[in-house]
């Protein structure tokens, strides 16, 4: 079996509480592979959103890390918040990143970690509901940068399963 050292999941969240809990959380807590710790960055502008976001988090996760962005607003100063964090306490570790609003399958992070192989990182399939209704979205076997330049190959925050020290 592959040595993933330790993995820490990377949550983000935008003045959204209810899918907070509903969707990245909840389908958080239904992993079937272990996970080291989870760090919650929260992006909220009000101070009543960010105490019942942290409420939620600590009621669910007790020991987990929760942070207030200090970056840029948005979704990448989010991200490069937690994952500054995260490198600086947990620098031999692999992240797993998701938004509020996504939710993973309860196998995601196991099949994250069957598929390190000799990689840095792995890009799982996005499963998109659009009206109620499920839209397959297919993840190339691999990515090359032209891929950006022309399209979105499909390579998001919620589905980058990486190893911190490949980020730096």
């Amino acid at each position: 079996m592959v040595n993933a050292n330790q993995i820490i999941v990377l949550v983000t969240t935008y003045n959204r509480p209810q899918l907070l809990e509903q969707r990245a959380l909840k389908s958080i807590s239904k992993q079937t592979e272990k996970f080291d710790a989870i760090v919650l960055v929260d992006n909220s502008d009000s101070e009543v959103t960010k105490k019942k976001n942290r409420e939620i988090f600590e009621g669910m996760f007790c020991d987990g890390i929760y942070l207030i962005n200090e970056r840029t607003p948005g979704a990448a100063g989010t991200w490069n918040h937690g994952l500054n964090w995260i490198d600086e306490n947990y620098p031999d570790s692999w992240v797993a990143i998701i938004d509020d609003d996504d939710e993973w399958t309860p196998e995601h992070l196991e099949i994250c970690k069957l598929n390190i192989g000799n990689n840095d990182a792995v890009v799982s399939g996005i499963r998109t509901v659009l009206d109620g209704e499920p839209i397959e979205d297919r993840i190339p076997n691999s990515f090359s940068i032209s891929d950006f330049f022309a399209s979105n190959p499909g390579w998001q925050g919620s589905n980058t399963f990486i190893r911190i020290d490949s980020i730096k």
